[in-house]
């Protein structure tokens, strides 16, 4: 049994080592909380959008928590100024209400994004309870909430004023919180009316895609298009020129077969003159008698 014990924790210390806490937790500048409910997923979509403190030492280990109901996190990503997110690996780790996320970050902006189930409906009335668990001191917290398409009477608390029409058709309702110190929790609580179940990345207009930007090493297809279509015609210039060479190999080789075996046209034998043994005088071919004294003509050989 300690064996059996002592293999036990063998087999769990790796995991723990593997989600390490982190000791001393950088601290954020800014920090935007996006909450768009019932957005692509009859869920609430929240997204962390963070700066480090520019005095943070890169590459910065982080550990944060999420609602355990909303399982793995959809994305965690860092992003340089301008650019697009690119994912990052990270430690997961869950408890009764709380799921722990724990990365490694090369730079000082980060992205993550979770869908929470915990989207209550009754009827036509939706309730959303978002907590932030305070793991991290931030130094400004700005929230911003999106109001569900077709979704009406929105209220907030505490209130982030009046909503905003954006230019992709829906209202959203912002505000600053400030400060956040290390360990305490902030807490928002939404309410809205809607009769149906409409998701609101459905009514955003179509845009036009906007052309890929120059990114340094980055290969250009179009800059190796003719090298393509020279080796494309080189490649049908030896397929033709080696079909022609069988072809041509082909209808000799049948020319010579052919004239090999041509049957030669028949040489008609000569037939020697036949003489009546009688009178001495010459018969036409095919006569059986003597046309002079009539006398039966004999046979060449008989």
């Amino acid at each position: 049994m300690k064996l059996i014990g002592f293999l036990c924790v063998l087999l769990l210390v790796p995991g723990l080592m593997g989600f390490s806490q982190v000791d001393e937790q950088p601290i954020i500048d800014d920090m935007l909380v996006s909450i768009w409910s019932e957005y692509d997923q009859p869920e609430v979509l929240v997204i962390y959008r963070m700066k480090l403190d520019s005095n943070t030492t890169l590459p910065a280990r982080l550990a944060l928590r999420i609602p355990v109901e909303a399982g793995r996190p959809y994305n965690v990503a860092y992003y340089l100024e301008g650019e697009m997110p690119y994912l990052l690996d990270y430690q997961f780790r869950s408890d009764q209400k709380w799921a722990w996320i724990s990365f490694t970050t090369p730079s000082n902006l980060i992205q993550i994004e979770y869908y929470d189930p915990r989207l209550s409906i009754n009827t036509s009335h939706r309730t959303i309870v978002y907590t932030w668990a305070g793991d991290l001191e931030i130094r400004n917290l700005s929230l911003s909430v999106q109001q569900p398409v077709n979704a009406s009477q929105m209220t907030i608390k505490p209130n982030l004023g009046e909503g905003i029409l954006r230019e992709d058709g829906l209202t959203y309702y912002e505000g600053s919180v400030g400060p956040v110190a290390i360990d305490s929790e902030y807490q928002l609580m939404i309410n809205y009316m809607k009769t149906d179940d409409g998701l609101s990345f459905k009514s955003q207009p179509l845009k036009p895609s906007a052309p890929l930007r120059d990114v340094p090493g980055q290969l250009k297809i179009i800059s190796f298009l003719p090298w393509g279509l020279a080796f494309l015609g080189l490649i049908t210039m030896i397929l033709v020129v080696a079909w022609y060479i069988w072809w041509r190999s082909a209808t000799l080789e049948e020319k010579q077969v052919y004239r090999r075996y041509k049957a030669e046209p028949k040489v008609k034998a000569a037939r020697e003159p036949v003489y009546c043994h009688e009178c001495g005088k010459r018969a036409d071919a095919g006569d059986q008698y003597c046309r002079i004294c009539g006398a039966h003509l004999r046979k060449v050989g008989k």
